[in-house]
């Protein structure tokens, strides 16, 4: 857990779970105020040299279009969205999970207890997860 703290990297118990990679977070609307579909965000995401695209919702339930990278091409993949009209909301590097595990009701529940109660620590930048949404 000290390393953690010093250093703000993934406890070496939990890194195997989590792949880091390059994200590039875009409005998930279109020039008509509509979602864009899963199919044409895919063909962004080819064209753009994206490994992978996931629909999702901001913090306000917007819908965004989260497009996955290796580190090496977040440069190249922000400046092709960019390029293709995608407005860009935010870039980065980010732990995505290569594993997710379900929980039960009860199990999700003290799990999203423990998370929020990390995440108010104030030396606690963002705290992921593998856990397998219900949606």
């Amino acid at each position: 857990m000290q390393r953690l703290k010093e250093r703000g990297v993934l406890c070496d118990g939990a890194r195997h779970f989590f792949d880091k990679k390059g994200v590039v977070i875009v409005n998930g609307l279109n020039s008509a105020n509509q979602a864009v579909e899963l199919d044409k965000a895919l063909e962004i995401a080819i064209e753009a040299g994206a490994e992978d695209v996931q629909q999702t919702e901001d913090d306000d339930e917007k819908p965004v279009l989260k497009f996955i990278c290796e580190l090496s091409t977040l440069k190249t993949v922000r400046e092709k969205l960019n390029s293709l009209g995608m407005q860009t909301l935010s870039v980065g590097p980010e732990f995505i999970p290569n594993v997710l595990v379900q929980l039960s009701d009860m199990d999700l529940e003290a799990a999203s207890l423990l998370i929020n109660k990390i995440d108010n620590c104030p030396d606690v930048v963002r705290v992921y997860d593998n856990i397998e949404s219900k949606n």
